[in-house]
């Protein structure tokens, strides 16, 4: 089976399966529809948050009922941008690729009621309104998508206090930013440490959970609450998922004897690059202590492990795709791992600094050469199959998604030369130094 939502016009075209299935806390406790919408706001404006309102009383909130009837109706929510932006370029958008895996049973096995009934439709036994009507009936997200707060020992080029409490002290010498105002983000990054949600009815029956960062591994408050899900009778039919750093791995008691008890547990690492320039772009990163992790990851319980390398494509490492790939292909072979227990994915940056569509007409041609230099080395050099048609993708979609729109303005490419600068500065380290040749493009140091 291999449906593509593209060709496939029975389905709405502007309709997502998240909101009905899926949320999201953002690390600063925003309720979202999924991790690349905007926030939910209530009733009066305010954006939704966590820290204010009872995650339980959101689910069920007015607000979400009818953000999931703009879909049915097939309109255009404003929460959802990112997407429809990528959507009208070409791209594939995250909502586009979350419906292929939902229209090929990725999601699950298939064998709920809205998946009997969606097969239904396919076979032209059952109408769309049908399927929506079995929708009405999921009153409680079954995924869940959470970044259990800013508490992070990493602080990323492309990040910020918002998302790690480690940027603290770079954003006030960087910035000029009061104790006062950074200390926000601390507070309202907190909420994971000791929250109510850890004790949610709606959240201990989800079935699926993924956790990001900050970074998950170090907020125990969500081992223990993996310890109690675990003695659910339906333990067996939980599916657990990460994204990590892959600085500190899980206690040895939950990596041995928590894990084995759900369906599967996915980890996916924040892996951008490797060598010098995982330490630069993922400060203070170590290489050698990340790939060691890596292994014990998928040491661990071999059956129901799967990993994969997860990196947010952007200016700085858009030019390494080559380096990151003969890696992954490497450490696959060499520990005889299958597709299923070792893949590769990839995700588009966004953000103001780093997105390749601010670059300049002259520096994509430059970027396009070099990842076409790349592309074209990995396809005589790859053993791995799999990794070869990830690294196809990743090529065809990033020049797409590069050349889509020009973003490209001075005030921009001021702020990210401010902003490499002065990290090096605070860092005592140079681009320079550790990538030269997007140095060389960037004109950042002569």
């Amino acid at each position: 089976m291999d449906r593509d939502f593209d060709k496939y016009n029975k389905i709405p075209s502007n309709f997502c399966i998240l909101p009905f299935l899926h949320k999201a806390i953002d690390s600063n406790g925003d309720f979202k529809p999924c991790c690349v919408a905007d926030p939910h706001k209530t009733s009066t404006g305010e954006v939704a948050n966590i820290n204010f309102i009872k995650f339980d009383d959101f689910v069920k909130s007015k607000e979400v009922s009818n953000f999931k009837q703009q879909f049915k109706d097939n309109q255009r929510s404003e929460l959802c941008t990112n997407c429809w932006n990528v959507d009208d370029h070409g791209g594939e958008s995250h909502r586009k690729r979350v419906m292929n895996f939902f229209m090929n049973k990725s999601w699950e096995d298939g064998n709920s009621d809205l998946y009997k009934k969606l097969e239904s439709f396919f076979n032209d036994s059952a109408t769309w309104e049908d399927v929506q009507t079995e929708l009405d009936r999921v009153q409680e997200p079954w995924d869940l998508e959470i970044e259990p707060g800013t508490t992070c020992n990493f602080k990323c080029h492309f990040c910020g206090p918002y998302a790690s409490s480690s940027w603290q002290s770079d954003q006030k010498i960087l910035y000029g930013t009061s104790s006062e105002e950074v200390s926000k983000f601390t507070k309202m990054g907190l909420w994971a440490l000791d929250s109510e949600l850890w004790n949610s009815e709606v959240m201990f029956n989800a079935k699926k959970f993924h956790f990001m960062g900050g970074e998950p591994m170090l907020i125990d408050a969500h081992f223990k609450f993996l310890k109690k899900l675990s003695e659910r009778p339906d333990a067996k039919q939980v599916i657990i998922s990460y994204n990590t750093n892959a600085s500190k791995l899980p206690p040895p008691s939950v990596l041995d004897g928590v894990y084995n008890k759900f369906r599967w547990t996915r980890v996916a690492f924040s892996i951008d690059a490797i060598g010098d320039k995982f330490h630069y772009q993922r400060y203070p990163g170590d290489w050698s202590t990340a790939e060691s992790n890596i292994k014990t990851w998928v040491d661990a319980i071999p059956e129901s492990i799967e990993a994969k390398i997860d990196p947010g494509w952007s200016i700085l490492n858009l030019l390494y795709i080559g380096e990151l790939f003969l890696w992954a292909d490497n450490f696959k072979v060499t520990n005889n791992l299958t597709d299923k227990q070792f893949d590769f994915d990839g995700h588009y940056y966004f953000g103001p600094y780093y997105c390749p569509q601010t670059l300049t007409l002259e520096q994509k041609e430059l970027f396009k050469k070099k990842m076409t230099a790349d592309i074209e080395m990995l396809r005589s050099t790859l053993k791995d199959p799999r990794l070869l048609a990830r690294a196809e993708i990743t090529y065809s979609n990033m020049v797409e998604h590069m050349f889509a729109a020009d973003k490209w303005s001075k005030a921009i490419e001021d702020k990210r030369n401010f902003r490499i600068k002065g990290l090096d500065k605070i860092r005592n380290q140079s681009l320079k130094d550790y990538e030269p040749e997007l140095n060389e493009i960037l004109r950042i140091y002569d």
